[in-house]
């Protein structure tokens, strides 16, 4: 909008009263453009709509409420030396019991101010009109493609670079996510270094974009939708970051002639809810699948995945909805989960939700945690559930091996401390091995995962415990043990399987949660 029509808002006759806001914490900043128009219109009265008010950083908080209710926080730099600093120290892994004091008590202050304006209703309150919901975190092992190009990208020689570099971090973690969907979502990356050339030359020759058997990911995938297609009338949306990754399951879509619609950010306006329209009313045959990129509404990494999840599990729903987020086991996948549920803390602390199972309170990595960004465990079904260390028996319980390595990380944060990446062996993240100090830390940054069931599907009866019969025939059924081997398992749970010992594409661990109502 340019400044003439800026003004001719200002000015207007009659004044508007009254500005309503849909999708509020688009407004990210007071200095945005769109703030600043609409701080100009002088309008009295203000509104804003958000599924998700605090998504990054309280500085966005600030911002909706600038709009809402000038000078009540005061300008930025008074508020975040007043609350947004205090509340942060205190939410650090290590922060004193002082500072932690400090900023549960801004925080509080915070939270009581933020009730006198803000009307906060959860999806809860539609329990009773809705169907279940079935989500499930699944785990899945990685091709041997995608660990050997992990190796090449994380040899020590070539990541030098990359102490006190954030660019490049940040390109690396964006390089290691694409890895975890497809190999070949690397091969057309400008600007490839050492490692990332090195890595390239392990992509087979001529491998076609629907070519799925180079990812564990899109292996079970492939398994999941064949299983719909062939076993229910059932209809999926299939959402990811990236529309290259859409790229290619659209490829694999056409190769196996299922039907489908796509949504990105490419997609003209006019027909989008077209598309949504048709694919609502339409049948299985007629259109099977909705592709679609995050992107192409929403804003901020964890928001991305709620709002996806909110788009299918919404009024008008009439069938249970399943809900499959497919991690890549033991890699970068797992370490932006565990960076998800943490940051989700933030907004749940100040939005005032409650998580069953205890609140995250730690919104930062450590520097050790920052560095594990590029560590892969390739011998673990969950890693994530290894850091919980819960006593739920899901936890592998795999006697080690001589053979294997010992490694212990030292208990120290130190800036300086040497970075330490690549393949780490199972008995590292052994809580037996961390101290109680990190153990702890890691513990409760995880603790909203305490309201998930965990299954390990490397044990002979993991499908008794899995509620979607989909999944239970789709996790691999380790081989029964023999009589002779009877010494070696717990009845109730049955013998572990080594991780190493399963094809790519496995699904080696779930978690589950499962939202039943009265309907």
């Amino acid at each position: 909008m340019s400044d003439f029509e800026d003004e001719e808002l200002a000015y207007c006759h009659p004044p508007i009263g009254l500005i309503v806001c849909d999708e509020g914490h688009r407004l990210k900043t007071a200095g945005s453009k769109t703030s600043q128009m609409f701080k100009a219109l002088r309008t009295p009265r203000r509104i804003i709509l958000s599924g998700t008010p605090i998504q990054n950083d309280l500085g966005e908080f600030h911002a909706m409420v600038e709009f809402c209710n000038p000078t009540l926080l005061d300008d930025y730099s008074v508020f975040k030396r007043l609350f947004e600093a205090p509340i942060l120290a205190s939410r650090l892994p290590d922060c004193s019991p002082k500072a932690r004091e400090a900023g549960e008590v801004c925080a509080m202050h915070l939270k009581r101010l933020a009730k006198s304006f803000v009307l906060r209703r959860e999806a809860s309150i539609l329990s009773n009109y809705l169907p279940p919901k079935y989500e499930y975190v699944v785990f899945i092992t990685p091709t041997k493609l995608q660990l050997s190009m992990m190796q090449e990208l994380l040899h020590p020689d070539r990541l030098h670079y990359l102490t006190g570099n954030t660019a490049r971090s940040l390109a690396l973690i964006q390089t290691l996510s694409k890895l975890c969907n497809s190999p070949l979502l690397l091969r057309h990356k400008e600007d490839a270094d050492e490692g990332l050339r090195a890595a390239l030359r392990l992509l087979p020759p001529g491998a076609a974009p629907s070519d799925v058997s180079l990812s564990g990911k899109l292996q079970a995938l492939s398994s999941i939708l064949k299983e719909l297609k062939s076993t229910t009338d059932e209809k999926c949306i299939i959402v990811s970051n990236y529309t290259s990754t859409l790229n290619i399951v659209e490829a694999f879509c056409t190769k196996q002639r299922y039907t489908f619609f796509r949504l990105d950010g490419q997609t003209p306006q006019v027909k989008r809810q077209e598309y949504v329209d048709k694919f609502n009313k339409s049948s299985q045959n007629e259109r099977f699948l909705f592709l679609l990129s995050t992107k192409a509404g929403g804003v901020g990494m964890s928001s991305h995945d709620l709002q996806a999840m909110a788009r299918i599990h919404r009024d008008g729903q009439k069938r249970p909805v399943f809900i499959y987020r497919l991690l890549t086991a033991g890699t970068i996948d797992e370490k932006i989960y565990q960076r998800q549920i943490t940051k989700i803390g933030l907004s749940d602390a100040m939005m005032g939700n409650s998580v069953r199972g205890g609140k995250s309170k730690t919104d930062s990595f450590t520097n050790r945690e920052l560095r594990d960004l590029f560590n892969i465990y390739p011998d673990v079904a969950c890693h994530t559930h290894e850091l919980l260390g819960c006593a739920c028996g899901s936890r592998s319980q795999r006697p080690m091996e001589s053979s294997e390595r010992k490694f212990v990380q030292p208990d120290s944060d130190d800036e300086d401390e040497p970075l330490s990446v690549g393949f780490q062996p199972a008995n590292q993240v052994d809580p037996d091995k961390q101290s109680s100090k990190e153990m702890r830390r890691k513990r409760e940054a995880l603790s909203s995962l305490a309201e998930w069931t965990h299954i390990n599907c490397m044990r002979t009866r993991a499908s008794d415990s899995i509620q979607d019969a989909l999944l239970r025939g789709l996790v691999h059924t380790p081989a029964e043990v023999s009589f002779d081997d009877s010494a070696l398992w717990d009845e109730s749970d049955g013998l572990d399987e080594d991780v190493k010992d399963v094809p790519a594409g496995t699904i080696t661990f779930l978690f589950e949660r499962i939202t039943k109502t009265d309907i």
